[in-house]
């Protein structure tokens, strides 16, 4: 029994003593490299879209008011039947057609006029700008009213309307 117990003893002292520990710790060194490397190429694309949005152009404060204005005289243009001020603003890639009170758009898709407008739940969403066409959001309940204005001749006109 002596000798299974020094036998054992000596087993644990060898084991104790083993380069285990230093395997781990490679080990781990070479986990911790692919994410310091994951962290320096996040750390890269962060700043490249840091500097896109830099040189993107903002929108300025004589854009916000003018498309937002449009976006509620067009509104209210829809509700009223308003056709000669729809047709005032229309971009060329838009037609009207009154008999059905819906907007044709060059890409195929009719839209039709906004009926009511419950302003106790509409709210203002978002701006955006992107090649030169201005798109302003609200939203109504459940449902989004999308715009887009594009600039021709130092006016913006309606070239997309979209609900859903």
């Amino acid at each position: 029994m002596k000798q299974i117990i020094i036998a054992f003893t000596l087993l644990l002292a060898l084991v104790g003593c083993s380069n285990k520990d230093t395997v781990k710790g490679n080990a781990s060194q070479q986990t911790s490299n692919p994410t310091e490397s994951n962290s320096e190429v996040l750390a890269q694309e962060n700043k490249e879209l840091k500097k896109q949005l830099e040189e993107r152009p903002a929108l300025t404060s004589e854009q916000l008011r003018e498309t937002m204005n449009l976006s509620f005289k067009t509104i209210q243009a829809m509700i009223n039947k308003d056709y000669n001020y729809l047709e005032t603003i229309k971009n060329s890639n838009v037609t009207i057609n009154q008999k059905t009170n819906t907007f044709i758009f060059d890409d195929a898709h009719e839209q039709a006029f906004l009926q009511s407008i419950d302003y106790d739940h509409f709210e203002y969403r978002f701006h955006h700008l992107e090649d030169d066409v201005i798109t302003v959001g609200f939203a109504q309940n459940n449902s989004e009213i999308v715009f887009q204005f594009s600039q021709k001749e130092g006016r913006y006109l309606l070239s997309s309307f979209i609900t859903n």
